[in-house]
């Protein structure tokens, strides 16, 4: 895949860290499953980081944004269903 990062520990505040892969949508090194937690549904990876913010966690919401504007380019890489 290309590289693309929807959001990175630190910039505009991040508590997580986005991507795209061909196993899914990744958050890497996620704190709430102490390993990185992948998904191929786009509904389920929303849900993941409301249980981020829920904690506290700040995930801003260009995240989604950007997650929903790819979703078909998302799609033909075989990120997401």
């Amino acid at each position: 895949m290309d590289a693309v990062s929807y959001a990175r520990f630190g910039c505009d505040g991040s508590n997580v860290y986005v991507i795209p892969t061909r196993s899914g949508l990744q958050c890497c090194g996620c704190v709430l499953q102490q390993a990185s937690f992948t998904t191929v549904s786009i509904e389920t990876f929303a849900e993941h980081l409301d249980a981020h913010r829920a904690v506290g966690d700040i995930v801003p919401d260009s995240v989604m944004l950007g997650i929903r504007n790819d979703e078909e380019w998302l799609k033909s890489k075989g990120a997401v269903q």
